[in-house]
């Protein structure tokens, strides 16, 4: 809505022909005096003009103007919001727009004998949204992120992920989001979000991080005939699949159970000794200690 103050009379968008009228009529009165201009002490007076930042992009502009006939004031809006509005009989006034910026907003004030207020000028300000970040470990390289964004309008954003997780997630109505999905390896996760005015949080950091998988409890059995078992327990968080390699006087792979052992029986050629090592690669590439048996 959008409010034409000029000689001829004013109209806010949508107000009735007949208020345009009445208002017309009063400026031909009589006992109008000459044109005072803007700022005149004979015209209206803005006491006070504020912002309040509303959901979904919306500020209401609204503040009180005295005149000796306040209902027939009329306010314009200018610089980062842009409207108009009517005063009641009290000088109150209020607008709500929905086209408003970040910055300086300045109301004049205009009465039925053309008198201009002198300008009137607040700020329409919004804090930026923030992220908090936590992040949790699933198997293997799947990780959990969860968080909470702070914003008027939180249940309208997205968080992004960039580092070792990309993609985004959409924002709960309570501010809370949740995303579970594989890491790429290990390192740091940054989270952010844009806010509906264009301002962007600052950035929020997890590491994804995991200590090198060890190899205890090695050893190599042999059960008669040339028949050797080799066991051994791998530990690490995420241990079951892992796949341990055997090397030297015997190669193979053993497979890393549920419960972080592993076993391997096979028979052997008689006459075969040497060192037998064991070592396995964790889902993140990195290789545990190296342990040997000799048989």
């Amino acid at each position: 809505m959008v409010a034409v103050f000029g000689r001829r009379g004013r109209k806010p968008a949508g107000v009735s022909r007949h208020r345009q009228r009445l208002s017309l009529e009063r400026l031909e009165r009589r006992d109008c005096p000459a044109y005072v201009g803007l700022g005149s002490p004979l015209g209206p007076v803005i006491l006070s003009f504020s912002t309040q930042v509303l959901p979904g992009h919306m500020v209401r502009l609204s503040g009180v103007v005295s005149d000796s006939d306040p209902a027939n004031c009329g306010v314009n809006f200018s610089g980062a919001a842009s409207g108009g509005a009517w005063c009641d009989i009290n000088g109150y006034f209020s607008y709500t727009a929905s086209n408003a910026k970040i910055g300086k907003v300045t109301a004049v004030a205009v009465d039925d004998c053309i008198g201009s207020s002198a300008p009137y000028t607040t700020v329409i300000a919004v804090a930026r949204p923030t992220v908090a970040l936590a992040l949790t470990y699933g198997s293997q390289r799947s990780v959990t992120l969860s968080g909470q964004v702070t914003d008027l309008d939180a249940g309208s954003l997205s968080v992004n992920f960039t580092g070792v997780v990309g993609g985004s997630v959409n924002v709960n109505s309570d501010g809370t989001f949740t995303l579970t999905t594989s890491a790429t390896g290990l390192g740091a996760i940054y989270a952010s979000t844009t806010d509906l005015w264009g301002q962007v949080s600052k950035t929020a950091q997890v590491i994804v991080s995991s200590p090198p998988p060890v190899i205890t409890s090695f050893t190599a059995t042999m059960t008669g005939g040339n028949l050797w078992t080799f066991t051994g327990t791998v530990n690490d968080p995420s241990a079951a699949g892992l796949q341990v390699q055997l090397a030297g006087a015997y190669g193979g792979v053993a497979t890393v159970g549920t419960d972080g052992t592993f076993t391997v029986t096979v028979q052997l050629t008689g006459g075969v000794m040497g060192n037998v090592t064991a070592q396995v690669t964790d889902w993140w590439g990195q290789l545990s200690n190296q342990v040997t048996q000799f048989i």
